[in-house]
């Protein structure tokens, strides 16, 4: 290939990515951006909804509850259900959201969430009738647009009667501002506003549970009557018998038996002088601790050598995805996984001393070990360390994953939803930010105590699931 075809293609790459990073820019809001909305304009809008019903103030008024645009709540991909009379919730509507990525390539899985992996986001009972006859109505296109048009118009004649900045697009971002001013994640609140924000990688992750989802909605509705009080919107009572979204999330019971099963089984084979089996035993349950402190992608070696930890102090260099950059983070460990380190890397000393005369290749694998010339954890295989890349485990040693081999990520994503951790300390902990985010660049806000902090949130999982640092079962001999 010639050099000035050569010298193009690179110069087409690099306006492809500075295009991307202006994207990504524009796409992300701060809370005080300008084109937010005061409560003030708020107010009109709520005060004009409600003195001019019609079809188009209902659509206004559920895209600003529902943080959706008109056209995605018109669009026929929304699914919209009405309970029947005996129903519990007789009277309200819900919004079907359907899941389906959250289920692709499931070989083995003991969901947390229900089966049919759908959530449903109420409608407040007052709007129900008038969306329900829109929804009944098949809608052309044409349609959609005059309907948005109309919308647009509706708000137009506010702002020029107010002197407010309303637009339909600054109406479906509100919610978002409430949620940023109140520390409600960015992943709740995308799983209420639907497809429109479903880059958030987040959202892949994250079983949801219906209760912090109409708790939401109802607060929200509480302020939108702060603001109004002649505003009426009723939610059902939330309950938390339905979860829905990432169906890879275990149930925790399986979680903690499986490493209980592991060191059990470790120990005993200890015991029974079954060396290898033991070492694998601890080695997997080692590495699973470990990744279930860090959210280590499973897709690339595991955690390399002891060279990317600092014994000392618990932290770890992660990086752990082929392409990009913004994975790559430094974790600090909770202090479960940090302990069960120090002594992984114990029992590593004490295999080698177990092993130096009579399984003199597992003896040398040791000092590459301890020497970080080979990877952390490895499994023994025929007398020897087998330095595979990625680490497999022997066949028909190890108890089976309570799920997918990425299953401690959904979890992980999960819990932080579930305390409500900031979504950018969650983004930074999964390497889930976006183009625009460096948390360990030269400007970012995050210190230890952050870090620190997510260790915390990460130790209180481990103590909900039982899970402690282990001693070399080798002790047992």
């Amino acid at each position: 290939m010639s050099k000035p075809i050569v010298d193009s293609l690179v110069h087409a790459a690099i306006k492809r990515k500075r295009i991307q990073k202006s994207i990504a820019r524009s796409e992300k809001q701060n809370v005080c951006d300008y084109e937010l909305l005061t409560d003030h304009e708020v107010l009109c809008l709520l005060k004009h909804t409600n003195e001019n019903p019609s079809l188009t103030s209902t659509l206004i008024l559920l895209s600003l509850i529902m943080g959706r645009k008109v056209e995605n709540l018109l669009d026929e991909s929304i699914d919209f259900a009405m309970p029947s009379e005996l129903d519990e919730n007789a009277g309200f509507g819900f919004i079907v959201v359907d899941r389906p990525y959250a289920s692709q390539h499931l070989k083995k899985v003991k969901p947390y969430s229900d089966k049919s992996n759908k959530g449903y986001i109420p409608v407040p009972r007052e709007l129900v009738q008038q969306f329900s006859d829109i929804k009944n109505v098949q809608l052309t296109e044409e349609a959609i647009r005059n309907i948005v048009t109309f919308a647009r118009n509706n708000l137009s004649d506010i702002n020029h009667k107010e002197g407010t900045r309303l637009s339909y697009v600054r109406v479906a971002r509100h919610l978002r501002l409430y949620c940023a001013h109140r520390g409600i994640s960015e992943v709740r609140y995308a799983a209420i506003a639907g497809k429109e924000l479903e880059f958030h990688a987040g959202i892949h992750y994250t079983a949801h549970e219906n209760a912090q989802i109409l708790t939401l909605l109802a607060s929200y509705s509480e302020y939108l009557r702060s603001l109004y009080p002649s505003l009426k919107l009723t939610f059902p009572v939330a309950k938390n018998e339905n979860r829905w979204g990432s169906l890879r999330v275990p149930n925790k019971n399986d979680v903690s038996k499986y490493f209980r099963d592991l060191y059990v089984l470790s120990k005993k084979s200890a015991r029974q002088l079954d060396l290898l089996t033991s070492a694998n035993c601890y080695v997997a349950y080692t590495l699973g601790v470990l990744q279930l402190a860090t959210g280590h992608r499973p897709e690339r070696d595991a955690f390399g050598d002891l060279s990317v930890f600092d014994l000392r102090y618990g932290y770890i260099f992660i990086d752990d995805k082929e392409s990009g950059h913004n994975h790559r983070r430094i974790v600090k460990l909770c202090t479960v996984a940090h302990q069960q380190l120090l002594n992984f890397v114990d029992h590593i000393r004490l295999l080698k001393c177990n092993t130096e005369f009579q399984y003199p290749d597992i003896a040398s694998g040791t000092q590459k070990i301890l020497d970080s010339s080979a990877p952390l954890l490895s499994y023994i295989s025929n007398e020897a360390f087998q330095f595979d890349s990625p680490l497999s485990p022997p066949l028909g040693q190890l108890p089976d994953l309570p799920g997918e081999n990425n299953y401690y990520r959904h979890l992980l994503r999960t819990h932080f939803e579930q305390v409500g951790l900031a979504t950018d300390l969650a983004d930074w902990f999964m390497g889930h930010e976006g183009k625009c985010d460096h948390s360990f660049g030269s400007y970012s806000a995050f210190e230890n105590k952050d870090l620190e902090m997510v260790a915390t949130t990460v130790d209180e999982l481990f103590h909900e699931l039982g899970i402690s640092a282990q001693t070399s079962p080798l002790l047992e001999v």
